[in-house]
């Protein structure tokens, strides 16, 4: 998983991982992380159903 701040803007976009797959607790602790010190977390490109 990478997360990489929005340029100017609150916020971070989050790669390199699916979502729509079964996340790890490791990889729910990191997205927690990220979420706490960007606010807002950008998904993109991701299939959820």
């Amino acid at each position: 998983m990478k997360v990489d701040q929005i340029a100017g803007a609150l916020g971070a976009d989050v790669t390199e991982i699916d979502i729509s797959a079964p996340l790890t607790d490791t990889q729910l602790n990191a997205i927690k992380v990220a979420l706490w010190q960007h606010g807002v977390l950008a998904f993109r490109n991701q299939i959820m159903s």
